[in-house]
């Protein structure tokens, strides 16, 4: 477990692509904080370990920058015994993917309200110039007061270089949500990549399925670059036809034929 000077940690709390979470306490300040180290694969060593460093300190100084009630909050970048680590809002509560996991049914009015404020933090965050690039039910937290924060935001684009993600089930769950031209290069997106996989998570919500949902990566990769998703009424009638709309507008292959902002959302 991490030992730092400025907090003390209580116990780990979660894992991720990047490392692990621990919950801490901050001792200047007497606040509780989430405490997020960066985790290095043994077989990555000079100037890439570098680099993934110089990313994780540059992605996490320009994720604080963000100031907004549905983009969870950033306080302290920093490195102790050779420890890189980010000190971030502690947030109790379950993810999306939590609920969606429990089959759990939200309203037409919780629904609707969840999307307006992840589409909310979005447009703040599209509007300083940060592409989130791993938008997915688990980087959305639902707090105790129906709050919603997004996670992770500058971080996620950093993630697979760190760890080198070989299981399946944990590729699979964040490609299912990837937009077709990070497929291609995913160093040629814009923000409205971010949209493609709000898209895919509005369309989860009111089907309880992925609208590119296959067995396997490469047959999912398959579907999203070349295949139209099933009509969301087609599995659920209930769906109101404006809401459909939104939901494959959002999920068109070309970037150009999207909404070309959140707030248009």
């Amino acid at each position: 477990m991490i030992s730092l000077e400025k907090y003390n940690i209580l116990r780990e709390i979660g894992k991720g692509g990047m490392g692990l979470v621990y919950l801490a306490i901050d001792l200047k300040l007497d606040r509780t904080v989430a405490i997020k180290e960066l985790i290095i694969g043994s077989t990555v060593s000079g100037k890439d370990r570098e680099d993934i460093i110089s990313r994780f300190k540059r992605e996490a100084q320009t994720a604080a920058k963000l100031s907004h009630p549905n983009i969870i909050t950033i306080y302290d970048v920093g490195e102790e015994q050779q420890k890189h680590y980010i000190a971030m809002e502690y947030l109790p509560g379950k993810t999306l993917k939590d609920y969606f996991d429990e089959k759990f049914e939200f309203s037409l009015e919780e629904a609707i309200d969840i999307l307006l404020q992840i589409a909310s933090g979005l447009d703040h965050a599209h509007s300083k110039s940060i592409i989130h690039r791993d938008i997915k039910p688990e980087n959305i937290k639902v707090l105790d007061n129906n709050v919603i924060k997004l996670m992770d935001f500058g971080i996620a684009s950093i993630e697979n270089k760190t760890s080198g993600l070989t299981q399946d089930g944990t590729l699979l769950g964040t490609i299912a949500y990837i937009s077709p031209e990070q497929l291609y290069n995913s160093k040629n997106v814009d923000t409205r990549a971010d949209i493609f996989s709000f898209g895919s998570l509005i369309y989860e919500m009111f089907t309880g399925r992925l609208p590119f949902d296959a067995d396997t990566i490469g047959a999912t990769i398959v579907k999203i670059m070349s295949e139209n998703p099933k009509p969301p009424k087609q599995i659920n009638p209930n769906i109101k036809s404006e809401l459909e709309d939104i939901i494959l507008r959002c999920l068109e292959k070309d970037p150009d034929k999207r909404y070309q902002k959140a707030k248009d959302v």
